[in-house]
């Protein structure tokens, strides 16, 4: 089962394959081929019916339950977990609202796990987040939270009712929607200031309904005038 340096001595891996290698090099010199350090005369064939590994998309979908879904390459994501954990309070929570006080936001926090351990893609991924109740997607931006709290918008697209980007760092991330701003008088009538500052419009409609119907009135009178002559 194997070769010995010494007849005394216990099989070994190194005598084995020198073993080995003598037990070629004499075949191929009976066999009239080149010697064992050569063997040019050797065709390396490719079997093009031998596929090759495809690394196909897998989708990790949160398992607490919040619909958040990763998707990226099996040699990426393979035997990994997703975690997202909804944030409605704490010192990160409070640094994000600070800075994204002009307007909502949902928070979340995304996590990776590797036989419960949290570890970073080795590679892109693409996230996606539902659009919360109350929400309008199209006016919603998402944004990357920094470890000193402040944010940094990436860029996202909505897409059957989520919004979804690439990002090859897991983290905590905030889907902001900017408050609704009221339109001034100013901003009603093109930027002039010429309409009434009460805001209703009714007073000035009346009027000028009025005015349309004294000089239809008038109109009418000056016509009986003149066939009266």
């Amino acid at each position: 089962g194997g070769f010995k340096h010494v007849a005394s001595g216990n099989v070994d891996g190194m005598a084995t394959e020198q073993g080995y290698y003598a037990l070629v090099a004499y075949d191929r010199f009976l066999n009239d081929k080149t010697s064992l350090y050569n063997m040019s005369d050797v065709t390396i064939n490719t079997d093009p019916d031998v596929p090759v590994s495809e690394d196909k998309d897998i989708t990790l979908t949160d398992v607490t339950g919040t619909g958040v879904t990763v998707i990226s390459k099996e040699s990426i994501l393979n035997g990994m977990e997703l975690e997202a954990k909804l944030l409605t309070s704490g010192e990160l929570y409070d640094k994000v609202k600070e800075a994204l006080k002009d307007g909502k936001f949902t928070l979340y926090d995304l996590y990776l796990l590797e036989n419960n351990l949290e570890v970073q893609p080795d590679g892109t991924i693409t996230v996606s987040i539902p659009v919360s109740d109350g929400y309008d997607g199209t006016k919603c931006n998402v944004y990357r939270v920094n470890e000193d709290g402040s944010v940094t918008e990436i860029t996202a697209a909505l897409k059957d009712g989520k919004l979804v980007f690439e990002t090859d760092q897991m983290g905590a991330f905030a889907i902001y929607q900017p408050a609704a701003v009221e339109p001034t008088n100013s901003d009603r009538n093109g930027g002039t200031t010429d309409s009434p500052q009460t805001g209703d419009s009714s007073n000035v409609a009346l009027w000028f309904a009025m005015s349309l119907l004294s000089l239809a009135a008038l109109t009418v009178l000056s016509r009986k005038k003149k066939t009266v002559k």
